[in-house]
C-alpha cells in the first residue's frame, strides 16, 4: 500500500510504502518518519481561518479537495486559539498547531 507524506519541512508531498519507516523528501532532503501522526496547522487567510492537513490522513483530504489545506468556517476576527479548540474537539486525534 502507497501512502502520502508531507514533508514536515518545505512541504512537499511525495509517497512511500506503507512499510516504510521513514520518507527522504526528494525537495529539501530531510529525512523524517514516514508515520508522521495526524496534525492539523491552522492560519489566518484573508478572511476565514485556513487548515492545513499533515501526516496520513492529508492524502484523504487531498482526494476529497483537492488540496492539503480548506478554509474553516471560522472568520479572522475569531481567536486562534479558540478555532484551535473547536478543530481540535472536531478532530480528537489530531495534534493541532496554531501557524
Amino acid at each position: 500500500m502507497v501512502i502520502t507524506v508531507k514533508c514536515i519541512e518545505c512541504g512537499h508531498v511525495g509517497n512511500c510504502q506503507a512499510e516504510c519507516k521513514l520518507f527522504a523528501c526528494p525537495v529539501c532532503t530531510l529525512i523524517q518518519p514516514s508515520n508522521t501522526p495526524n496534525c492539523i496547522r491552522i492560519s489566518r487567510g484573508e478572511k476565514l481561518w485556513n487548515a492545513t492537513f499533515i501526516g496520513p490522513h492529508a492524502a484523504e483530504v487531498v482526494a476529497l479537495f483537492g488540496s492539503d489545506t480548506i478554509p474553516t468556517a471560522y472568520g479572522v476576527i475569531v481567536d486562534g486559539e479558540l478555532v484551535a479548540q473547536k478543530i481540535g474537539d472536531l478532530n480528537p486525534e489530531c495534534y493541532i498547531e496554531i501557524a
